[in-house]
């Protein structure tokens, strides 16, 4: 079963009036599907990215969605108007905190007491093959000069970091583990287009005219050609507020 799928058999535990925070909802997919779970309930889904949230609001406007509103702002600093949730969800965002476990304050300021916070973010491990091959591509000679003072936009961490985060926050954990979600791509072009989307902060460095010299050298450095793929490293937590 993919990653996604298993997040959402979370979902069943939602009661029909259940309040749901989703942080980090892009625009808005599986939120929306959250707000479907809960027709007497509510659902927030917030987002740093307000370009995002334009668009979610777009496909999933009140008219449709009564019980769904979308808000820009940032997990780490959450200081919702809206009484406390009984869920807060979150996938494929945190690992963007830094710290990750920097949000789990204000998410819990959001959460009643009792309240569960189910979140899924790439781990320690995410991933390695390719990023191990990046970083030697960005330390050779030709390309070094396009990555200097560069930092990556990620931090992937394992559950022994976790562990004090969620305390200092008053959480209690149910569930901390790493979860490992092998994805196959059909070829060498959709594998450059995931690479361009998932690691775009390498990409963007590089000049255009240099792009193609760029992709075909990490390629001769990842090796296996014949199957394009990825071992995505899930950190998965569940906790509940004391």
């Amino acid at each position: 079963m993919s990653g996604i799928l298993k997040y959402q058999q979370f979902f069943e535990r939602f009661q029909p009036d259940s309040r749901v925070l989703d942080v980090g909802c892009g625009v808005g997919d599986l939120t929306a599907r959250i707000a479907r779970k809960v027709p007497q309930g509510f659902v927030l889904g917030t987002d740093l990215q307000c370009g995002d949230l334009t668009r979610a609001a777009r496909r999933y406007p009140c008219a449709r969605y009564p019980n769904l509103r979308f808000l820009c702002a940032d997990a780490r600093t959450l200081r919702l108007p809206e009484e406390p949730f009984d869920f807060a969800v979150s996938r494929c965002c945190l690992h963007f905190v830094r710290w990750p476990g920097n949000s789990f304050p204000a998410i819990a300021r959001n959460l009643k007491a009792g309240g569960c916070m189910h979140v899924w973010f790439y781990g320690y491990g995410h991933c390695r093959q390719i990023e191990d091959c990046l970083r030697t591509l960005i330390s050779r000679m030709e390309w070094f000069p396009y990555f200097r003072n560069f930092q990556p936009s990620w931090y992937f961490v394992s559950p022994a970091a976790c562990q004090p985060w969620l305390c200092q926050a008053g959480f209690v954990a149910r569930q901390l583990e790493l979860q490992e979600d092998t994805v196959n791509f059909p070829n060498r072009e959709v594998f450059l287009q995931w690479l361009r989307w998932a690691w775009g902060s390498y990409w963007e460095r590089v000049p255009q005219s240099r792009l193609a010299a760029f992709q075909d050298s990490f390629l001769e450095l990842y090796g296996d050609t014949k199957s394009y793929r990825a071992r995505k490293v899930w950190l998965v937590v569940e906790a509940v507020k004391k």
